[in-house]
């Protein structure tokens, strides 16, 4: 089967660009898949001429650091010049575990620091995930890292952790234009994908990754499909999704509001569609 649980949902396995099997949602056999999802969700139409209300954030040509803006090309340097960036030796989950720890703990909101173990073994079980680090320069002390999937066509950034006390280096500047020209100048690779639009909290990451670096959105169209019960329910309260809102520091209204918000958008969608 060609669909993955994450976080509640089914989600194809295929990459962005591809149209997703859609065989087993309609036989019903993705409701079977280990994790038991309350809801599937996907993508079509992506990198759309039409400016829609979701997208993936890529990156599809190298950069060369002198046309970027001033400000950039300060920060990037800044950054080469204080840390040196390689991909960390296999194994040295303490120290990712380290970055991981203090820059969740530096986070407001409702994101919650992994325990160890857990940590470990999501590292331990992700032979295909490569972690690119950030040492400073003078202790050789891995201050940030990235978290990267790598496909035949394209690659993944899944994670970026920064130690809060090094921000100054700026190490996250020097490891995205790093990267970006390592997987660019890569036979075969189409775009580097910095994931979904994110409605979960609050982040000026994309915006980011945007305005210094030329990433761009490849909009797209989200769907959404529910187990019965649920598909019911969230009909029964969205007319009163605004009033979910007022309590979303709660960690289960948290998650409620991020599904009315999907689900508006896919509203928004299909009005849009029939328009046309």
């Amino acid at each position: 089967m060609r669909w993955k649980y994450y976080n509640h949902a089914a989600v194809p396995l295929g990459a962005p660009h591809e149209e997703p099997d859609l065989e087993a949602l309609e036989d019903g056999s993705v409701w079977g898949i280990p994790g038991k999802p309350l809801l599937a969700r996907w993508t079509t139409d992506f990198d759309c001429q039409e400016e829609t209300n979701w997208w993936y954030l890529i990156k599809d040509a190298p950069i060369e650091i002198e046309e970027l803006s001033n400000h950039s090309k300060k920060h990037i340097r800044q950054g080469l010049n204080r840390c040196d960036i390689r991909v960390i030796e296999y194994k040295k989950w303490e120290e990712i575990y380290e970055v991981f720890k203090l820059a969740c703990e530096n986070y407001r909101g409702l994101i919650k620091t992994e325990s160890k173990e857990n940590f470990y073994e999501t590292c331990i079980n992700s032979k295909k995930f490569v972690f690119w680090g950030a040492y400073e320069r003078n202790s050789q002390k891995l201050i940030g890292y990235l978290m990267v999937k790598e496909y035949l066509e394209y690659v993944e950034i899944l994670t970026a952790k920064f130690n809060p006390q090094y921000l100054c280096t700026h190490m996250s500047d020097a490891l995205y234009y790093t990267i970006i020209n390592w997987y660019m100048d890569k036979a075969g690779i189409k775009y580097i994908s910095s994931g979904q639009r994110n409605i979960n909290h609050v982040t000026n990451t994309q915006e980011y990754k945007i305005k210094t670096f030329g990433y761009r959105k490849a909009y797209c169209r989200l769907h959404i499909k529910y187990r019965a019960w649920l598909g019911i329910f969230v009909c029964v309260i969205y007319p009163f999704r605004k009033v979910f809102s007022l309590f979303d520091r709660y960690h289960c209204f948290h998650l409620l509001n991020s599904i009315l918000h999907m689900e508006e958008i896919c509203r928004g969608n299909r009005e849009n569609k029939k328009r046309e």
